[in-house]
């Protein structure tokens, strides 16, 4: 139990606060106070040493009724910068952003697949030198994000079957190289992403409760409860690709029959339409997800269908999942949900068919945010949920998750 650890109850009631006032600024100490249960000169004491980090900024507000002005408080965007990296398979993306989410500097390099510890060096190289161009220091916090089973608690990658990397300590490495990074925030990419879409999200909102549903060359999934990211007891949670979704289905690539990977992912919708247009398929054969759905918008009937049945198929697992987590929604990322128009309604009468029971409403679906589209955002979350929380706290239960 963490109550009785005076230490950890100051950092506990600081990201309560901070968190608050990024949610719902501009807000008041007596509006925070009301809001999280916390008592009033707790809040305040929180406040002030807010306002000495130079993390949040205070303005009069509005006079209602009689009593004293309100004096509100907001996030300050430029009083805390976090650094940002994303490895990817080919390309490695680092920035510096401010506090509020938003990038200040961005650059690039090739991913050295052979080499993880001098990949991530020359990350670090580079967020320095951003921060140089800035005029700041360098960040004290870094999210990381990296396809693959990750452990937060220690910025380690377990292992990325994209990367052929196993067992790399992203934290130590990062921390050598940048002795003011206090804290580094690794995570998977899919689950970074979720984080990413409950905080910086505009489809709902106070959202706590969803599955993060990315489609792509493979299948993975955020799960977000109660607002924290499941991470899975090895950390693995997600990992849906290789769900049966039909018995005896479509040969999957993994050696199984009816995997949802063999129906919704990009090489699955590929092969589909190519199988569909009477080709044989080969190297030469390949149609990418973007080219069929140019083509379906444009008339191309066979496309048009192709989208559909992934359509149906997407929401014959989400019907599935629905029942395990009851969700307050799910939201999908990829390049299909820029097929919103032909999937959105097959997916919602697969739901209807197969619904909640005792649910009064279908669970909605949308498309990630346009701003989440934006690359970088989810190492950008993790740095932000690090400066929010400021603390690690492994869970007993088996389910562990990452706040």
């Amino acid at each position: 139990m963490i109550a009785g650890k005076a230490s950890v109850l100051r950092v506990v009631n600081r990201g309560v606060v901070l968190g608050l006032i990024r949610a719902m600024q501009p807000i008041s100490r007596s509006q925070i106070a009301k809001l999280s249960g916390l008592n009033p000169s707790t809040v305040s004491d929180v406040a002030s040493a807010l306002l000495r980090e130079d993390l949040i900024y205070e303005r009069i507000g509005d006079a209602i009724g009689p009593g004293r002005t309100p004096i509100d408080l907001y996030l300050k965007c430029d009083g805390h910068f976090v650094g940002a990296i994303e490895i990817g398979a080919s390309l490695s993306r680092v920035a510096v952003a401010d506090i509020c989410g938003n990038l200040k500097s961005y650059s690039s390099l090739p991913t050295d697949k052979s080499n993880p510890p001098q990949t991530l060096s020359r990350c670090a190289e580079k967020l320095l030198a951003l921060s140089n161009s800035l005029g700041i220091d360098p960040p004290r916090t870094i999210g990381v994000s990296i396809s693959g089973v990750v452990d937060p608690g220690n910025a380690r990658l377990v292992v990325s079957p994209n990367l052929q990397w196993q067992n790399v300590c992203v934290g130590d490495i990062l921390r050598d190289m940048i002795p003011l990074a206090e804290n580094v925030v690794a995570g998977d990419t899919v689950k970074a992403a979720a984080l990413a879409e409950m905080l910086f999200g505009n489809n709902v909102t106070d959202l706590s409760n969803f599955f993060f549903l990315s489609i792509g060359e493979s299948v993975g999934a955020g799960i977000i409860i109660d607002g924290r990211v499941v991470l899975g007891d090895h950390y693995a949670s997600g990992e849906l690709s290789h769900m049966a979704i039909y018995e005896n289905g479509l040969p999957c690539k993994c050696g199984v029959r009816g995997c949802w990977d063999a129906y919704i992912s990009d090489p699955a919708i590929s092969s589909r339409y190519t199988t569909a247009l009477g080709e044989p398929i080969g190297p030469d054969s390949h149609v990418g997800i973007g080219e069929i759905i140019l083509r379906a918008s444009t008339g191309d009937e066979v496309a048009s269908s192709v989208i559909k049945q992934t359509g149906h198929y997407i929401g014959v697992g989400i019907a599935t999942i629905m029942k395990a987590l009851d969700p307050q929604c799910v939201v999908i990322d990829g390049a299909i949900a820029d097929a919103w128009e032909l999937i959105h309604p097959e997916i919602m009468n697969v739901l209807g068919e197969r619904p909640l029971p005792g649910a009064d409403n279908f669970v909605d679906v949308f498309p990630v945010s346009k701003s989440n589209k934006e690359c970088l955002k989810g190492p950008v979350a993790l740095a932000i949920q690090g400066v929010f929380d400021g603390y690690k706290i492994m869970e007993a239960s088996p389910w562990k998750t990452l706040r």
